[in-house]
């Protein structure tokens, strides 16, 4: 299920740079598969009871999230699952670090660490406050500090994400 994320993205990108004012919303797809199953999720911006999508810049480079929903509408964090890295570098040139995958769920969170997540950053473009990313994630989840969980419990995600999210403006 490989395909050229490149061209879709700069379309992507500057559609959003087109439109400015009308697109300040996380937009894009994770597609892939989920314990072998075809699984398709919707990146929204999120927000309130919701996980967020965004970036923020620190000292240390960019952090990235990516929330995404099993519909467009993105009404619950059942069935969502979160992309998060870290990626130090130019915007043109970033290489991804400490990946993180979840998937909220009402009675507990699966949760993919660094060491069990592999994350390919293919591509990254920064115009003004929308960056741009596209990539892929292969994590094994576990069960986050669920009491009597076996160590077999867990679930593989697959998966490629092209999206753009927004500058984090949350408390400047």
């Amino acid at each position: 299920m490989r395909r050229i994320l490149g061209p879709t993205l700069g379309i992507a990108l500057a559609a959003t740079a087109a439109f400015p004012a009308a697109s300040q919303q996380a937009a894009g797809t994770v597609e892939g598969t989920l314990q072998l199953e075809d699984a398709r999720w919707f990146v929204r911006p999120g927000g309130g009871d919701l996980p967020r999508s965004y970036w923020r810049e620190g000292p240390d480079g960019y952090e990235v999230q990516l929330a995404a929903f099993p519909t467009r509408e993105a009404e619950q964090a059942e069935g969502a699952i979160v992309i998060r890295l870290r990626a130090e570098g130019e915007p043109d040139a970033l290489e991804a670090r400490a990946p993180m995958v979840r998937m909220p769920r009402r009675d507990a969170t699966w949760r993919s660490v660094a060491k069990n997540t592999f994350l390919s950053l293919v591509e990254a473009q920064r115009t003004g406050d929308a960056l741009a990313v596209a990539g892929s994630v292969v994590g094994r989840l576990t069960i986050e500090a669920a009491e009597g969980t076996a160590a077999e419990d867990f679930r593989t995600v697959d998966a490629e994400f092209q999206a753009t999210v927004y500058r984090d403006r949350q408390g400047e």
